[in-house]
């Protein structure tokens, strides 16, 4: 106990001189009180409105201060581990506060009253990463496959669906574009909108319907509401079989360099000699057949050369051509090729 009987240091007891001694006895007691924080298990007697003293009714102790009428606590000493927790710190225990004080606790530095609940997959639970809820409320309606998109425009159809396969992505399953990617679907008037982010382009198109659903539409044409400039490349590549440039408005540019092949005796037909046919390979595959142009630049060896094609066939993924040139032999020229078509 370091709180006094009595406080302070009067000069007389009653009328009576205090001896130095009886002064010296309640001089140490005072300053004991005030070296301890006047510990003890209750508030001191001659306490006053500012003191502060230290509860030590139990462990861990409570340090209080008296504002004339009450204590307000202003947090606790552990002796055990010597540590010093403030009140309502909000790593305070919480078993240390009654209800009123964690409401305020939480208040106070703005939490609601998800602070209170556990983690789980209930009602009344805090949702997980991973919670059912979580995932119903953004309703991944998985693959698409080779559903017509005309087929989902129903109230109960929102979501987010992705396709996975450029080849199911087609014109007659109503795609706005030949290119895989994720299909959102919203609830709207007569049923719901659509909007379509294709993986490989930065583009997004938006339709909606025009009426009351009927099972596959009536659906308004597809919309582009974002799109890069349409000069902007997409993509530019090369491997053996040559160069390539895609543009964002679906444009593509393939070159290629053969040879050189040579223009022999052999080779000769009527007036002209050919080289053998050489078989060309688009380095980038088009969405359909390109426009395709040939032309030759010679090597070595007398008169003209020119580039053709010897089949009536230009596929999206390649053709045929050869080097032309006069009667003369002994010719080595080099095939250039350019095709022009789309990517999608």
């Amino acid at each position: 106990m370091s709180q006094p009987t009595n406080w302070g240091v009067p000069r007389t007891d009653g009328g009576n001189e205090y001896t130095p001694e009886q002064f010296a006895e309640r001089t140490d007691d005072s300053f004991d009180a005030l070296l301890s924080l006047h510990k003890g298990n209750s508030r001191p007697a001659y306490a006053e409105a500012g003191t502060l003293w230290l509860d030590d009714n139990s462990t861990p102790w409570v340090l209080k201060l008296f504002d004339g009428s009450d204590d307000i606590t202003i947090g606790t000493v552990n002796p055990s581990d010597n540590k010093f927790t403030p009140a309502r710190a909000v790593l305070y225990e919480a078993q240390t506060l009654d209800p009123s004080e964690q409401a305020q606790a939480r208040a106070n530095i703005g939490l609601g009253n998800s602070a209170t609940r556990n983690v789980g997959t209930t009602s009344g639970t805090v949702a997980a990463g991973d919670d059912s809820r979580i995932n119903s409320a953004m309703r991944n309606k998985g693959t698409l496959g080779q559903t017509d998109l005309n087929t989902i425009g129903a109230f109960g159809d929102y979501g987010v669906y992705y396709q996975t396969a450029n080849a199911d992505a087609t014109p007659q399953r109503n795609y706005p574009v030949q290119s895989a990617g994720a299909l959102i679907v919203a609830p709207a008037a007569y049923g719901c909108v659509q909007m379509y982010l294709p993986y490989d382009m930065p583009r997004i198109f938006v339709r909606g319907l025009s009426g009351s659903w009927n099972g596959s539409g009536p659906w308004r044409d597809w919309g582009e509401i974002a799109s890069t400039p349409v000069e902007a490349i997409i993509e530019r590549g090369s491997n053996a079989n040559g160069e390539y440039v895609r543009f964002a408005d679906g444009t593509q540019i393939c070159t290629h360099v053969i040879g050189p092949v040579s223009l022999t005796a052999s080779g000769i037909t009527g007036s002209v000699c050919k080289s053998s046919s050489q078989s060309v390979s688009f380095p980038a595959t088009f969405s359909s057949p390109p426009y395709l142009s040939l032309t030759a630049r010679k090597d070595s060896g007398p008169g003209i050369v020119w580039g053709a094609t010897d089949s009536t066939t230009i596929t999206a993924s390649g053709a045929s051509g050869l080097c032309v040139g006069g009667s003369q032999v002994d010719a080595t020229a080099r095939l250039h090729v350019m095709a022009v078509g789309r990517w999608f």
